[in-house]
């Protein structure tokens, strides 16, 4: 048995193949529960949740801002396969980066770069205890791009010199993708507790 995934909310190609996993995971549940839930009710409710299901901040678009909560390099392969289907192009696109230490930010950004025409770096969020963000200064001698002390300047300075049909794509860090999806939305942020 296998239900339908041509109404899947979530955008990105590896997002069909999670799907697809989530979906032979519960047949295989459903074959061990001895029939708890009948077949048709089984496959409508993968249906309908595959339907209705939201990842806010992954390729999650709000005007001209792509929130992505890629951080690490295989997120960043998403996005960027995501970006060659579906996005506006390089010369369109203007890239809001900041990642914490001890990820591959060397290989992030190599991948990315090619992929805007402009580059803002800031640390994804403020110093504090045990969690420590790449210099934004570092990320800009890896490739070329403007340094600023927080999200919010970034933010405003990559929006600013966007044109009509720019898109400005936020990631490296959930960090990150969290505080300015709460400041372009005006909502609370989630509480950063230290580790």
């Amino acid at each position: 048995q296998q239900a339908s995934l041509t109404e899947l909310a979530l955008s990105g190609r590896h997002q069909r193949r999670n799907a697809a996993v989530a979906a032979a995971v519960i047949w295989q549940l459903q074959g061990r529960l001895n029939g708890a839930v009948v077949p048709f009710q089984a496959e409508r409710s993968i249906e309908r949740g595959l339907a209705v299901t939201s990842w806010p901040g992954r390729l999650e678009r709000i005007g001209d801002v792509l929130f992505d909560g890629a951080h690490n390099l295989d997120g960043v392969e998403a996005l960027i396969d995501y970006l060659e289907r579906e996005g506006p192009g390089a010369e369109r696109t203007l890239l809001v980066f900041g990642v914490m230490e001890g990820k591959q930010w060397h290989e992030m950004l190599d991948r990315l770069a090619p992929w805007c025409r402009r580059r803002f770096y800031c640390p994804p969020l403020e110093p504090m205890a045990g969690r420590r963000s790449m210099p934004p200064p570092a990320l800009a001698e890896r490739h070329a791009g403007e340094v600023f002390d927080t999200p919010t300047a970034a933010m405003r300075a990559a929006r600013g010199a966007a044109g009509g049909d720019d898109v400005v794509v936020v990631c490296g860090s959930l960090f990150l993708v969290g505080a300015l999806r709460a400041a372009l939305l005006d909502i609370p942020r989630d509480v950063i507790l230290p580790l």
